[in-house]
C-alpha cells in the first residue's frame, strides 16, 4: 500500500496535473509521453493495491476491523475509489466532446479523494495494536505531505510564471514584426528550458520518493 499510495500514484498525479504540455509532439506507445507514464505508474499503483488487499485479508483470516481505529474502513474506501477510476476512464469522452470537462473534473477529484484517504490510512496504521511503528513513521509520512505539496506549488507557480512571460514575449515579438524587425524564434527556445526544468524537479521528486519509501520500509521491517 504504501508503495502504490505514497510512491506510484503521487507521480503519476503530478504528472497528470503539471505535465501535460511536456515532452510536445513525442509519444510513447501511440499516446503523449506524460499520459503514457501516468497510466502506466496508476495500473502499477493499482496491481499493488490488489496484492496488498488481499495479503492483508489472508493474513488477518478476513475483516478484522478495530473499532477505535478508522484505518480498515479508511483503507477500503481508498481502494474502492482507485478501482473506480479506470472504470471511469472506460467511458471517458473525447477531447473535443462537450461533457469531456465532466469527466475530467471527476477523474480528478475520485483520484486525489483516493489518495488523501489512503494517505490518512497510512497514518492511522501506526495506531494498529500490532503494527509496533514508533513516532518515526509519522515523521517520515509528515515529510513526504510537505515536500509533496511543495513539489504541487513549485510546478503550479513554475507553470504560472512561464505563461506569463511567455504571453509578454510572443507580443513583444509580435510588435517587433509589425515593426519591420526580425522576430527572434525565442519562445520556443525557452519552453524546451522550462521543460528541461520541471523533468529535472520530477526527476529529484522520483529520488525523493523513493527515499521516503525506503526510510518507511525501514521502519516497518523494523517494527
Amino acid at each position: 500500500m504504501v508503495t502504490a499510495w505514497v510512491g506510484l500514484v503521487s507521480i503519476g498525479i503530478l504528472l497528470a496535473r503539471h505535465f501535460k504540455a511536456s515532452w510536445e509532439n513525442r509519444t510513447l506507445c501511440g499516446v503523449k509521453i506524460w499520459f503514457a507514464l501516468h497510466r502506466l505508474l496508476m495500473l502499477m499503483a493499482l496491481a499493488f493495491v490488489a496484492v496488498a488487499f488481499i495479503v492483508i485479508f489472508v493474513h488477518k483470516d478476513g475483516w478484522n476491523y478495530e473499532t477505535d481505529n478508522p484505518h480498515a474502513i479508511l483503507g477500503c474506501a481508498a481502494t474502492v475509489l482507485g478501482f473506480l477510476q479506470p472504470i471511469m476512464a472506460l467511458f471517458r469522452p473525447g477531447p473535443d466532446h462537450p461533457k469531456r470537462p465532466i469527466f475530467n473534473w471527476l477523474h480528478f477529484t475520485v483520484g486525489n479523494a483516493a489518495q488523501l484517504i489512503a494517505v490518512i490510512a497510512i497514518f492511522y496504521a501506526k495506531k494498529l495494536e500490532t503494527s509496533g511503528l514508533d513516532d518515526n513513521f509519522y515523521a517520515v509520512l509528515a515529510v513526504f505531505v510537505i515536500v509533496y505539496l511543495l513539489f504541487h506549488l513549485f510546478f503550479q507557480v513554475h507553470t504560472w510564471t512561464s505563461e506569463r512571460k511567455k504571453n509578454n514575449e510572443v507580443k513583444m515579438l509580435d510588435l517587433a514584426s509589425r515593426g519591420g524587425n526580425a522576430a527572434q524564434n525565442g519562445v520556443p527556445e525557452k519552453n524546451l528550458v522550462n521543460q528541461a526544468i520541471r523533468q529535472i524537479f520530477l526527476g529529484i521528486y522520483t529520488i525523493f520518493v523513493v527515499a521516503i519509501l525506503i526510510a518507511l520500509y525501514a521502519l516497518i521491517g523494523a517494527a
